[in-house]
């Protein structure tokens, strides 16, 4: 861990916990690396607790402004992500670097990420999949894991606030050397991240003695036909690269998990997230033929073994 570890912070400069989210970073007993992606520095007051800021002079996914605080990191052993709305413990990133040391396999980590006002309950501990093939957090709104949990394998981490080794990424980066998958944007480009770990060999551990507290993002929240086209579109993309040609096995239950959703969605009159669902699937079959494939694609059974129970 020569190189040492870089944090990578993308904003919009509008999250209120943004200041408070940087202090936590500054803050931390293991030192870092603080990248903070933005479009601009006038949009970033709290601009100053950053190492370096890198401005996209645009609006940017998730996935694209990552991509440049990667860039951007230097020599780092280990990069780490954290969205602009979650507050890190103190010792946050102390107790990830004590698990990466105690299983050396490990290629990312992530700790218990809990809700911001009630500590008690988890926002999420890791990435798992559910019968419907949908990417789902670990323990979300169930009580908090003691921090006194054993470190454990996951299928993936979530990157509201995670850490990965710079060569497991390395070796799973796309062409280009992008580490997420830019054809993202936002939503589901930590699970493909995770798929493409998994694919090579590369485990993900939960370490339950790290902790953040998680706000929620509320940007595309007030856009829901935006964010259902995204996660529904996203999580398709996501599974034509996991499972290869298994894909189209799996392609009728993806089809009836959807349309239930979308039936679901409209019965609660809520219309915009329904079309949004629906256009899903139009987005995901206008980029499917820019994903670049997997060398080792899963099986459905694969990801179904990592259910979150």
């Amino acid at each position: 861990m020569s190189g040492g570890v870089a944090v990578v912070v993308p904003t919009l400069g509008t999250s209120e916990l943004l200041t408070e989210s940087l202090a936590a970073l500054r803050a931390q007993g293991a030192p870092l690396r603080l990248i903070v992606v933005c479009p601009s520095r006038e949009v970033l007051p709290a601009a100053a607790a950053a190492d370096q800021v890198v401005e996209t002079g645009a609006a940017a996914g998730f996935a694209a402004a990552t991509n440049a605080g990667f860039a951007a990191a230097g020599p780092a052993d280990w990069l780490g992500t954290v969205n602009d709305d979650v507050v890190v413990a103190p010792d946050w990133l102390e107790r990830l670097l004590d698990a990466a040391r105690a299983h050396t396999a490990a290629a990312a980590l992530q700790g218990v990420n809990v809700a911001l006002d009630r500590p008690e309950v988890a926002d999420g501990c890791g990435l798992a999949w559910n019968r419907w093939l949908q990417a789902v957090q670990i323990g979300r709104h169930q009580p908090a894991p003691s921090p006194a949990g054993a470190v454990r394998e996951i299928f993936g981490v979530s990157a509201t606030a995670a850490l990965y080794r710079r060569d497991a990424l390395e070796s799973v980066a796309l062409r280009g050397g992008d580490v997420f998958d830019s054809l993202f944007d936002s939503y589901y480009e930590d699970v493909d991240l995770a798929v493409r770990l998994r694919s090579h060999e590369r485990i993900s551990m939960l370490a339950p003695a790290a902790r953040a507290r998680h706000a929620g993002s509320a940007t595309l929240a007030r856009q829901p036909a935006r964010r259902a086209r995204l996660v529904y579109g996203n999580r398709l993309l996501t599974l034509r690269r996991a499972l290869g040609r298994g894909f189209w096995r799996e392609l009728l239950l993806l089809w009836a998990s959807d349309f239930r959703d979308t039936l679901r969605a409209a019965g609660r009159g809520e219309l915009p997230t329904a079309f949004g669902m629906a256009g899903g699937w139009l987005r995901a079959a206008a980029r499917a033929g820019r994903l670049s494939p997997l060398a080792r694609p899963l099986a459905a059974a694969e990801l179904r073994r990592w259910s979150d129970t």
